[in-house]
């Protein structure tokens, strides 16, 4: 774990962002901000994401969002969700292969909603907000 966060080879819990799954080519990568204890920490978990879409090289990549526990104290720390953004839109989006977010709460709709008219209409593209039921993870893996 060192080697993607100095942080979360300390404390697993500091972060969200998790690979779960490398097949065919793919990789997934997991998030889900309400289990991240250090989820005011842009900087660091900027760092975090970085060194894991590093790691996998020029392999396609998934991220599953998942919103559950995501509310009002995490919809607050946009600088971070736009700087995230920026990383993924100016570096990563053309491994990027789709942007999934599950289990959404108002507030991440609400953030997805206001942030979608920085992204460019590549990124845009990618995203897909799974509204009909409640989700696993297991369901993607």
């Amino acid at each position: 774990m060192e080697k993607i966060c100095a942080i979360c080879a300390k404390d697993p819990t500091a972060h969200s962002f998790k690979k779960i799954a490398d097949k065919n080519g793919m990789v997934t990568f997991y998030t889900k901000p309400a289990t991240a204890t250090q989820y005011k920490d842009a900087e660091n978990t900027l760092k975090h994401i970085e060194n894991s879409l590093q790691l996998i090289g020029q392999k396609k990549w998934i991220w599953l969002f998942d919103s559950d526990g995501f509310d009002a104290k995490h919809a607050m720390e946009l600088g971070m969700a736009r700087s995230i953004l920026d990383l993924i839109q100016n570096k990563y989006n053309n491994q990027l292969h789709q942007i999934i977010f599950i289990n959404n709460s108002w507030h991440i709709k609400a953030v997805i909603k206001a942030g979608s008219i920085a992204l460019n209409d590549s990124l845009q593209s990618k995203i897909k907000m799974l509204d009909d039921r409640v989700y696993s993870v297991l369901e993607f893996l």
